[in-house]
């Protein structure tokens, strides 16, 4: 009986650390945003069927407070196939506390769409702040009719500018490249999320979507649609976003 006894208590025990272990990916006291873009739900109680306190709007700030005992998991589906998973998180929005779904709510500002050409620049400018100067340029070669990384020492006229690659807050690195044909860029982070990488796609690029596909096991959505073609590849802690937009206008 008593091994019995001690062999529940230790499963009991080993099972408790796990759930312990699985926490949100945010921390207490940071202020986080909500990429949800209905609004975000606020709870009494960590549970769906709770009484919703508030709904946060899209774009709000959220501190996170301290978390007591064990995250309790949670999951949407965005899209059929993909689930954006997380976790019940106690937070205080304005005057208000309860608990929301962490899932959709990120450490970087949430992205506003706008008309101008390749708006996401201006978001990764404005909102998030560069990091140093340019970690490369391209320009056209007029000899070899292709773009070409510029040398350090190279003079070259504004207008032979054809792309860059830059360095961001949060790790986030950024290179674009445009041709007769249209553009191609490439985004990477360690702090993506695939639910916040398929956002700004959707946002910025492609806001009627025609093709979407998800593969769990690989951890890669491919988007498609409005003469644009986006593929995001979550590898170890890295999120990658490379795409290409036909007719892409030059900036």
């Amino acid at each position: 009986m008593l091994r019995k006894n001690t062999a529940i208590l230790l499963i009991f025990l080993l099972q408790s650390v796990l759930m312990v272990a699985q926490e949100s990916r945010f921390k207490d006291d940071e202020t986080i945003h909500v990429w949800a873009s209905s609004g975000l739900n606020m709870r009494s109680k960590p549970d769906a069927k709770a009484e919703k306190i508030a709904t946060i709007p899209y774009g709000a700030k959220v501190v996170v407070l301290p978390n007591i005992g064990v995250k309790i998991p949670f999951e949407v589906e965005e899209f059929k196939g993909f689930v954006v998973k997380g976790y019940w998180l106690l937070v205080k929005y304005e005057n208000t506390e309860g608990f929301v779904f962490d899932g959709f709510l990120s450490r970087l500002p949430a992205p506003k769409p706008n008309k101008q050409d390749f708006s996401i620049l201006i978001y990764l400018n404005n909102q998030i702040g560069k990091v140093g100067s340019k970690i490369y340029t391209y320009i056209f070669d007029k000899n070899t009719k292709k773009r070409r990384v510029a040398k350090s020492t190279e003079k070259y006229n504004e207008k032979d500018i054809v792309g860059f690659a830059q360095k961001y807050e949060f790790d986030i690195f950024f290179s674009c490249g445009t041709s007769p044909g249209g553009g191609d860029l490439v985004i990477s982070s360690t702090n993506f999320s695939l639910f916040e990488s398929y956002f700004l796609i959707k946002t910025y690029f492609i806001p009627k979507i025609k093709i979407l596909t998800f593969d769990e096991k690989n951890k890669y959505i491919n988007i498609n649609g409005d003469k644009c073609d986006f593929n995001i590849n979550q590898i170890n802690n890295e999120t990658i976003i490379d795409g290409y937009c036909q007719y892409l206008e030059r900036h």
